[in-house]
């Protein structure tokens, strides 16, 4: 079970539940955000947990460029950044037929910049899982390196689907990744979309990236982004 019961900050919280049998997922005073992977204080964490070393990162996809392509996301800012990025999670697409259009441009901007690499898939539940597995490899054909390159699973939408169902297509598109890969993917979601949709019990063991946003600001209030982990 994961606890997002109470408010937490955006920052990052990358944690694995490799090498143990049916773990739980708990969280305590964590963080998260969409543009960190980082490790938590030991004091908040279960014993179950194996936390990763801090990594600070991006995530992108097309919104980081102009809708009309005039301005383009800079990578040279990306280099420069104060703090080494070290890692960027690109999104390729969604579904069995969405390619986000700016991918394989990032893709290759973030091989210049010898960063390690990661691509996102957002998953469908209404949808067969190998049909959007077979959309996602054939976004990446011969421009990986599996043995540096990373693959993500962004579970996060709301279609419909029941518990059953979502359990299902996770674990086959888990399972097909592994296959084509030779190891599973990470998997990034929320704690309360997981504890509602997702029966992690049946899932093989995994490295989780966990998000909590700040909560939005009534309207006309502005929501600030997060400046990253402490």
């Amino acid at each position: 079970m994961i606890d997002d019961n109470k408010p937490v900050s955006a920052t990052g919280l990358f944690f694995s539940t490799r090498n143990f049998s049916s773990p739980p997922i708990s969280r305590g005073n964590a963080w998260h955000s969409n543009c960190t992977l980082s490790n938590a204080p030991s004091a908040c964490l279960p014993r179950v947990w194996s936390v990763m070393t801090r990594a600070f990162g991006i995530d992108i996809s097309k919104w980081q460029s102009s809708a009309d392509g005039r301005r383009e996301m800079d990578f040279k800012a990306v280099k420069k950044h104060e703090e080494p990025i070290t890692f960027i999670a690109a999104r390729a697409g969604i579904g069995s037929d969405y390619i986000d259009p700016l991918f394989h441009r990032y893709w290759k901007e973030m091989k210049c910049l010898r960063v390690a690499r990661i691509a996102y898939h957002v998953l469908y539940f209404t949808e067969d899982a190998q049909k959007q597995m077979d959309a996602f490899f054939k976004i990446l054909r011969f421009k990986t390196d599996w043995a540096h390159d990373r693959l993500t699973l962004c579970l996060l939408v709301e279609d419909g689907a029941d518990r059953k169902t979502v359990t299902e297509i996770t674990r086959e598109s888990l399972a097909i990744c592994q296959k084509r890969t030779g190891r599973l993917p990470i998997v990034y979601s929320k704690p309360s979309w997981v504890n509602t949709f997702l029966d992690i019990a049946t899932l093989p063991a995994l490295d989780w990236w966990i998000a909590d946003c700040l909560p939005a600001q009534p309207y006309p209030e502005y929501t600030p982004e997060h400046p990253g982990p402490p």
